[in-house]
């Protein structure tokens, strides 16, 4: 695995693990309360796991489907993260956190975009 391709699973590895802790950083409120709903931090968590075994399966030799799959789960987390920018309410310092979040999943996706492209037959 290239170096560049290492570099960003360890971006999505760090944002992976972000997810699946996020309740303890952003814990689910009630209805009226600013906060994400229940059901955006259960899928959060999820794809946060989901995540994490993906790179797993990567770093043991997955090819293109297992790099698919984990840029496809990651995506899909960023955008979980959207709402707080329509949402009135909430705090600045929650969309900065999401703006850098958003951003390094995109820097991440693209690091490891080579490994979409897998590996040519011949060294497999």
């Amino acid at each position: 695995m290239a170096k560049t391709s290492l570099v960003g699973l360890v971006i999505l590895g760090l944002l992976s693990a972000f997810d699946v802790l996020s309740p303890a950083v952003f814990p689910p409120n009630g209805p009226g309360e600013v906060g994400p709903p229940l059901w955006i931090v259960v899928l959060t968590v999820a794809l946060g796991l989901v995540s994490l075994a993906l790179i797993a399966l990567l770093v043991r030799g997955g090819g293109r489907g297992v790099a698919g799959g984990l840029v496809a789960s990651r995506v899909l987390s960023a955008l979980t993260d959207v709402p707080p920018f329509f949402i009135d309410g909430v705090p600045g310092w929650i969309r900065v956190v999401v703006a850098v979040l958003i951003v390094l999943t995109v820097i991440g996706c693209v690091l490891v975009a080579p490994a979409l492209r897998g590996r040519p037959a011949s060294s497999r």
